[in-house]
């Protein structure tokens, strides 16, 4: 991207750019490990997601439509005794890691309703 947002001899462009990282930009920029200037850059509008175990009460609403995501032919539901499984786990890999583990249940139940012994 050049400074002044056009491309060699074309018409100005516009522009976002969207960045996301579970990195600690910040302790990289102290450390030397990311760009300064290129952090002051991207910086513009920061939201900051807290993790999905500080969450435990979106996780019903999350599953539910990740499993529409991950098969949308297919009608997949949670059962009674999914969700309260669900809201135990730690989830250091935040929505992939409950992805993921959806995935692993859908190929391991043999009806549409996912319980706790598939997940």
């Amino acid at each position: 991207m050049l400074p002044e947002n056009r491309r060699s001899g074309e018409h100005p462009l516009s522009h976002r750019l969207i960045c996301g990282t579970h990195k600690d930009l910040h302790k990289m920029m102290e450390l030397g490990s990311f760009r300064e200037d290129l952090f002051y850059r991207i910086n513009i509008f920061p939201i900051v997601m807290p993790p999905l175990s500080e969450r435990v009460s979106d996780i019903p609403q999350l599953a539910r439509a990740r499993l529409t995501k991950l098969d949308p032919g297919k009608n997949y539901r949670l059962s009674d005794s999914a969700i309260p499984f669900l809201k135990l786990i730690e989830y250091r890999g935040n929505i992939r890691e409950l992805r993921d583990i959806l995935n692993r249940a859908m190929v391991m139940s043999d009806t549409d309703e996912l319980d706790h012994v598939a997940i």
